[in-house]
């Protein structure tokens, strides 16, 4: 672990280089997923040092109230933007996603997995796509122990019900997460909260494209944030796509595995 740093600042050297991925419009820089030797312990704190020492990535406002009125529009936007932020680790055994979220009202009204958590709870969405098969995973994270895994055969699939019925909890996908102020709680104004994901490699290799050096992956964290302190709940996303859809898979940040 003692090389992490060394590796992080030459993954960030690398984001400016050749290693960014054009779609003909843009460059999309990518995201940097740094080795480690030692398991991270999910709990939702990241008091491991090794998060300090690797890429952070930003997520940015989602403007999905383009076509609205002019009036319903300045209004959506007068609203205070808060930010996230996403690192990635891996080892042997699994991918380990961090969410840093800015949160004045933390919500999640849930009480089962595998389900279409965005519409009832904060989530953090991270979406792995390999580029040279038509199969992708969208993943969910919220601030209760709650988690969803959907595998899309290919894109052409998606929107089918069949497909989400038959959706399977990922096998050993976990979560964690800590929330700074009070939950579900509108009358106290809270600080954001944390959360941690561990996906295993095995599942992902399951569909013939490992995750691992070699192979092309493309990644997007994607972000639902609800309060009662908000006109309108806000969208964000790494990277910044050029509409607010976040199965655009040509926009998602290649893979750099370091």
């Amino acid at each position: 672990m003692k090389n992490v740093l060394l590796l992080a600042l030459g993954a960030i050297t690398l984001c400016g280089c050749s290693s960014m991925q054009k779609t003909g419009e843009e460059v999309i820089p990518p995201v940097v997923v740094t080795k480690i030797n030692e398991p991270i312990k999910l709990d939702g704190r990241l008091d491991e040092k090794v998060w300090a020492k690797v890429p952070v990535y930003n997520l940015e406002f989602a403007n999905d109230a383009a076509g609205l009125p002019m009036a319903e529009y300045n209004r959506v936007i007068q609203d205070k933007y808060e930010g996230a932020k996403v690192r990635f680790l891996y080892d042997d055994k699994y991918l380990y996603v961090a969410g840093e979220l800015e949160d004045d009202d933390v919500i999640t009204y849930l009480n089962r997995n595998q389900d279409l958590l965005y519409r009832g709870a904060d989530t953090l969405e991270i979406f792995l796509s390999p580029v040279n098969a038509t199969h992708y995973w969208e993943l969910y994270a919220t601030p209760s122990e709650y988690r969803t895994s959907f595998c899309f055969p290919a894109g052409g699939m998606l929107g089918l019900q069949e497909v989400f019925s038959k959706s399977m909890l990922m096998k050993g996908f976990e979560t964690a997460f800590s929330v700074n102020g009070k939950l579900n709680d509108c009358k106290v104004k809270d600080r954001g909260w944390v959360t941690e994901m561990r996906i295993p490699l095995a599942e992902l290799a399951a569909k013939e494209v490992k995750f691992a050096p070699g192979e092309k992956w493309g990644i997007l964290a994607a972000r639902y944030n609800y309060s009662h302190y908000m006109y309108r709940r806000q969208l964000s996303s790494y990277p910044k796509l050029p509409i607010v859809n976040f199965h655009l898979r040509q926009y998602y940040a290649p893979v750099i595995f370091r």
